[in-house]
Parts: C-alpha cells; structure tokens; sequence
C-alpha cells in the first residue's frame, strides 16, 4: 500500500492537488447511488408489497447503503487510500458474485435437462457466458485498473495503513476458512441426500454408468 504522505494530515496533502478525473467519477457515481438509496428506500418504504420487507427494514438497509456510500465517496475526495482500497474489493466482490451467477446459469443449462446436450449447444451456451461477463465486466474492470494505477495520488497515515492491513488479512482468513466450510458442507448433504440412490443403484454404477437420466425414478421406471 501507499504511504506516500503520511506523517502530515489529510487536508494538508489534499490541498492544492488535481484529483485524477476516474476519482472524481467514482466519487460522483457513489455520492449518486447515496441520493437514489435514500430515495428507492423511502418510495419502497411508502408503498409496500406483499412478501416484501417492512417498511422498517427498507428504510434501514437503505441508510447503510447511504451511509456507506456517503463514506467512500468522502474518503476518495479527499484522495484517502481507505476509500481506494475499499471501492476496489467492493468491486472484486460484486464482480466475483455476477461472474459465479453468469457461470451457474451457464452450468444449469448444460446440465439441466433430462438429455445431454450437444457439443454445438454447449459451445454456444459458453460462447454466450463468456460474451456477457466482457460486456459487463468492462467498466468494472478499468475502475479499478485505474484505481491502482493512482494509488501514489492518495494519502495514507500509519494508523490507515496497520488498520487496512489487519482488515485484508482477516477478510482473507475468514475467506479461506468458509471456503473450506462450505465444500465440506456440500460434500455432506450431498451424501446424506444420494444415500438412498447410492444403496439402490451403486456408487459404481452412478459415477462409472453410460445411462444419463437426470431427475428418473430410482430403478428402471
């Protein structure tokens, strides 16, 4: 990380600098998605639907959307390496959560129905995946190529710099940790959920077989 600055103040090292257009734009877009979480919250708060959250919980998830937002865009404003460094994971993970989404649906289509699907088809159902995650993940992508590319042009203390790096390094951890936890849990259910068609069919038969019947009755119905 950057410490470029940090034995003088935030506003000392801000003063009289250029802030780098692609801040100024993230800046602006957060101080916006502020304006519109406050607004989306009140408007959903006002006109409840059925099945919908309460009213109560709108307007909360709407204040810390805001509240956060407000925060980010301050801090790169005032060109603090926090905010940087923030913006950019933030991003990673919205992109990690689209990207695994646009590769399930992908996955669902191959594998979902009760045929197997062609070589052409699957091809294409991958050539079509791959084509949304550029499209979308273009802009997203510069961000924060950009957002490194700057990173001498942000202030950071020495206080900033321990904290994000504890922050990093527990992010991490726990990461890894509910990584491992969670295939574990699918290694589980999954199991538990066959062990009825492992003692009628076989362990062999189901992973070694030529016959694909997804979703068939147990035996030769």
């Amino acid at each position: 990380m950057n410490t470029r600055g940090q034995d003088s103040g935030p506003e000392e090292t801000t003063v009289g600098r250029q802030r780098p257009f692609l801040v100024m734009a993230i800046a602006a877009l957060l101080g916006l998605g502020t304006v519109g979480a406050i607004a989306g919250g009140i408007f959903l708060g006002l006109r409840p639907e059925e099945g919908a959250p309460s009213t109560m919980q709108t307007l909360l998830a709407a204040i810390i959307v805001a509240v956060v937002g407000a925060l980010l865009a301050r801090g790169l404003w005032r060109l603090q390496n926090w905010a940087r460094t923030a913006v950019i994971l933030l991003l990673v993970a919205v992109g990690l959560y689209y990207g695994l989404t646009v590769v399930f649906d992908a996955a669902a289509e191959i594998f979902g129905g009760e045929q197997v699907v062609p070589v052409g088809t699957i091809l294409s159902i991958t050539f079509k995946a791959l084509l949304r995650l550029v499209a979308t993940g273009f802009v997203p992508v510069a961000m924060i190529y950009g957002l490194m590319r700057l990173g001498a042009d942000f202030y950071e203390s020495t206080g900033q710099r321990a904290f994000m790096d504890r922050g990093v390094r527990y992010i991490l951890l726990a990461t890894a940790l509910s990584a491992i936890f969670i295939v574990f849990l699918i290694i589980v259910f999954t199991v538990l959920g066959s062990r009825e068609a492992i003692e009628k069919i076989g362990l062999k038969t189901m992973l070694l077989g030529t016959v694909w019947r997804p979703g068939s009755i147990i035996g030769t119905e």
